[in-house]
Order: structure tokens, then sequence, then C-alpha cells
């Protein structure tokens, strides 16, 4: 699970993946955002449905964030990118 501190908030996304170990590292790039404290938390379960497919996370509306994200590796299954919103 990968989180901003501080109340941040992400501002964007990125991923490499390592073909020797089967395994990909993210980062986020996260802002502070002081005008509130997050509540109204949920996970969304987007991701994509086969090998190298893009994936597209848009958030709800107007006044959501991305807070974090948390993922489950298998080199056998597909798991989902779990992205966690919440409203200002």
């Amino acid at each position: 699970t990968s989180t901003c501190s501080d109340n941040g908030i992400v501002a964007g996304v990125q991923s490499q993946y390592f073909p020797s170990t089967l395994d990909r590292e993210w980062r986020f790039y996260c802002c502070r955002y002081a005008k509130r404290c997050p509540y109204s938390c949920w996970k969304t379960s987007d991701y994509p449905e086969y090998h190298k497919e893009e994936a597209e996370m848009i958030v709800p509306g107007y006044g959501y964030f991305i807070r974090g994200a948390q993922t489950t590796f298998s080199g056998v299954l597909r798991f989902p990118l779990q992205i966690s919103l919440w409203t200002d």
C-alpha cells in the first residue's frame, strides 16, 4: 500500500517493469492539500484484463482526489490495482 503523506494527493504515477524478476516498481508524485482532511474514502478495482493492456482511471467528478494505491503481485494470476479516493 502506498499513500501520500502529510494530507497529500497523487498528482502523477510512474511504473517500471523488471522482466528478469517479473516485478513492477511504482512511484507516486504527491502534492500537499491543506484545505480539509480526507473523508468518504473508498477503493476502486479498475485494472486491465489482458497482458500489456493499458488501464485508465477516471476520477468520478470535480472535488475527488487520488490519495494512494494498493496492488498484489502474482506471476500467474492478475490482481487489481486499487485506488483510494476522497472528496474535499
